[in-house]
């Protein structure tokens, strides 16, 4: 997890997703709290469902952290808009709760 201070701080990543440049920010640490966490995934809804890539890294980033984090801290989910789906995607209790999703058509904002 990096600390990314400006937009100049982004390079391409392994499948053209911008990333945070390893030259150009410094990692968290793990007591640092957080303003902001973008979460990418496969596929979203607009009621805040998200696919994730399998791994459970950003629901374990979020478990890990409620200590650590500022209450006030944003998980984001940010995808194309073609990865925004009607159909219902299953949740679990361990998911990670997103408070919005950003496109690249629009910002979607959940309770």
């Amino acid at each position: 997890m990096r600390k990314v201070e400006a937009l100049t701080n982004w390079i391409p990543g392994k499948w053209g997703v911008p990333e945070p440049d390893p030259l150009q920010t410094l990692l968290a640490e793990q007591s640092q709290a957080l303003d902001v966490v973008l979460v990418p995934g496969l596929a979203f809804t607009k009621e805040g469902s998200r696919l994730g890539y399998g791994g459970g890294y950003y629901d374990r980033l979020y478990a890990d952290r409620l200590g650590f984090s500022n209450p006030k801290t944003l998980w984001i989910g940010f995808a194309f808009a073609n990865q925004v789906i009607a159909d219902p995607l299953p949740m679990e209790t361990h998911d990670l709760p997103l408070d919005g999703l950003a496109t690249n058509e629009q910002v979607i904002w959940f309770n």
